[in-house]
């Protein structure tokens, strides 16, 4: 199966508030021509059926695009999880089902010549494994952790060949590691106590100099308000947790460090009105959609949100933004949204250059 893209333009103890700042001078949505053209925007419908399609987790190994993502009846209740790959940097997919729930049974078809003897990916909560040309899954869903069972979630920072990730229970958010490629997880620290916040996905980023940011969502604040929390000893301790700007929310949020060395932090806001209107997506920031937002100062401030697509009501969000294969500050957004009052969600993508945001 393949989709072609189409050009964009056609279509208690926590301290606040880190400000936002600004960079572009031109509104920084998809349906602005100038933005389209300035960061060759472009979008790709991954998957579109009747199914409910939702929690896209994707990477680029070796400059191909991996991802798989859930297909269900409803949502948070999924049947398999799909996968896809893409030879030439998203503009054409193929898809199978990677993981069938009923019987267990796996289809790692899409890894062979792409991962190595030896080599290994992690893709949600599954890491899968290329042992002499025998491909293998584990699973590792949760881990019993400081008296809590969290649940592991995000994205994967490596670095001094260890494996790093968070993971989130009771209202409180751990730093995960693994020193055997993704087989085994265990607790580091905990990142953040929530004391009533509700905290729950967090993103990680390493950006050197044994320094670790975070991104916490908070289900208690207001529009699902973001704190950050850093690390300067590779999360063996973590400092004061900063609530964000109240410009700078949303859920599901993933941090990737640019070769720029600028962070891009991605999220779906739930904030606003909704962003699909008589059928159409709105694509600006008083919207419900997937925002994104630069900080070029080692997340010491973070500029004013991008707003990549609407969706309806608060059904989408979990952008996992990977570096995209052209390299520089060229970033590849899967996400998932439903763009109509009567329609499950999809999972679509969008791809640009953040050099002049």
């Amino acid at each position: 199966m393949s989709i072609t893209s189409s050009e964009l333009y056609q279509c208690s103890g926590l301290v606040s508030s880190i400000q936002a700042n600004k960079k572009a001078v031109f509104s920084k949505y998809l349906q602005n021509a100038d933005f389209a053209i300035s960061t060759d925007a472009k979008t790709s419908t991954i998957d579109k059926n009747a199914k409910y399609l939702a929690f896209p987790f994707f990477v680029n190994y070796s400059n191909v695009i991996l991802g798989i993502y859930s297909e269900g009846e409803e949502h948070a209740s999924s049947d398999r999880q799909m996968m896809v790959k893409s030879t030439d940097g998203g503009l054409t997919y193929t898809k199978t089902v990677f993981f069938e729930n009923s019987t267990g049974a796996y289809d790692f078809s899409l890894f062979e010549g792409v991962i190595p003897d030896g080599g290994y990916t992690i893709l949600k909560t599954f890491t899968i494994t290329n042992n002499a040309g025998v491909f293998s899954a584990t699973q590792t869903s949760f881990v019993n952790f400081d008296g809590d069972n969290f649940a592991l979630w995000s994205a994967i920072s490596r670095t001094g060949g260890i494996d790093y990730r968070t993971g989130y229970a009771n209202d409180r958010v751990a730093l995960f590691q693994s020193t055997d490629n993704g087989i085994t997880w265990t607790g580091k620290s905990i990142i953040m106590e929530g004391a009533g916040q509700m905290v729950s996905e967090a993103g990680i980023v390493y950006k050197g100099s044994s320094d670790f940011v975070v991104i916490v969502r908070s289900s208690l604040q207001d529009n699902n308000r973001l704190y950050q929390v850093e690390s300067g000893n590779k999360g063996v301790s973590w400092g004061t947790p900063t609530l964000l700007n109240s410009e700078i929310n949303g859920t599901q949020p993933n941090l990737v460090l640019l070769p720029s060395g600028n962070l891009l932090l991605s999220v779906g806001d739930r904030s606003g009105s909704s962003g699909v209107s008589g059928g159409k997506s709105s694509y600006f920031n008083n919207n419900t959609g997937v925002n994104f937002y630069i900080s070029i100062d080692g997340g010491a401030s973070w500029n004013s949100p991008v707003k990549v697509d609407g969706t309806y009501s608060i059904d989408g969000g979990q952008p996992c933004t990977i570096k995209h294969p052209d390299g520089g500050d060229r970033v590849y957004i899967p996400y998932y949204a439903r763009n109509d009052v009567s329609t499950n969600p999809n999972i679509y993508s969008v791809t640009l250059t953040t050099t002049n945001l």
